[in-house]
């Protein structure tokens, strides 16, 4: 997974060395990865009644719930670019942000818990090997909703070393978590599911079903709060952009039949 993060701090003469106003427009971007993961589904089915071994088709809908703990370190390719610049010092400015925001020096650690919600419509393919085992497989189309909670976005350079990431007096020297104004935010991306699976029948009405899937998420967006401390420049609400990617997962289960 990747994620790429814009927002803009204004700078203020006020509380810089350069007398100088002036904007710095941010875009970090960088892979990141689930410490945790788990998921759960449930799906409903409808097939023709028949036992031959023959392939039939069916139709279904199915519901999955997906959790991650997802940590993410992003930086910049090119040198953050300064805009709006009012005031005496200018070049100034500009040497600086070359200087200390120049190309991957704008270094953030991003940490959330990321839950995806999604409801996949399904075609099914499936073949009876014998009275108890069958073979399934579908293809299917939807819709997932992505929620980001409790959202960290700490920065670690420029920063003072140590402790290695900026600080704000108003958490007692803690971490500045940019997203502090909103940590919570909701994305929506489509879904492409295909899965595989074979069920082993245990009673009349029940089987054991154990299954692989691919699952490709769309792209999704997330706007998180702006920075809000006392000793921060304040800036604009934070986007944060998902890149689409696949997740591919291991499941067992039961199968009730009605």
């Amino acid at each position: 997974m990747k994620f790429t993060q814009i927002g803009t701090a204004h700078k203020r003469g006020d509380f810089n060395e350069f007398d100088t106003d002036f904007d710095l427009n941010v875009l970090v971007s960088g892979e990141c990865k689930a410490v945790t993961s788990y998921g759960a589904s449930i799906s409903a089915k409808q097939f023709n009644s028949s036992n031959d071994k023959t392939w039939h088709i069916g139709y279904g809908l199915s519901f999955k719930l997906h959790h991650s703990n997802i940590i993410s370190k992003l930086s910049n390719d090119k040198n953050e670019i300064v805009s709006n610049i009012n005031g005496p010092n200018g070049n100034e400015v500009i040497d600086f942000i070359n200087e200390h925001y120049g190309a991957h020096h704008h270094i953030f650690e991003n940490e959330m818990n990321l839950n995806f919600y999604s409801t996949t419509g399904n075609i099914i393919l499936k073949k009876s090997l014998n009275e108890k085992t069958s073979i399934e497989t579908s293809l299917g189309f939807g819709v997932t909703l992505l929620e980001a909670k409790n959202a960290i976005s700490r920065q670690l350079s420029p920063s003072s070393t140590p402790p290695g990431f900026e600080t704000t007096v108003d958490e007692d020297g803690g971490a500045v978590n940019h997203f502090n104004g909103k940590n919570n935010a909701t994305g929506i991306a489509r879904n492409l599911n295909w899965e595989i699976g074979v069920s082993k029948k245990i009673k009349n009405n029940l089987a054991f079903i154990i299954k692989g899937s691919s699952t490709c998420i769309g792209n999704s967006n997330f706007t998180f709060g702006s920075t809000q401390y006392s000793d921060h420049a304040p800036t604009d609400n934070w986007n944060l952009n998902l890149k689409s990617y696949f997740r591919f997962n291991l499941g067992i289960g039961l199968q009730f039949k009605m």
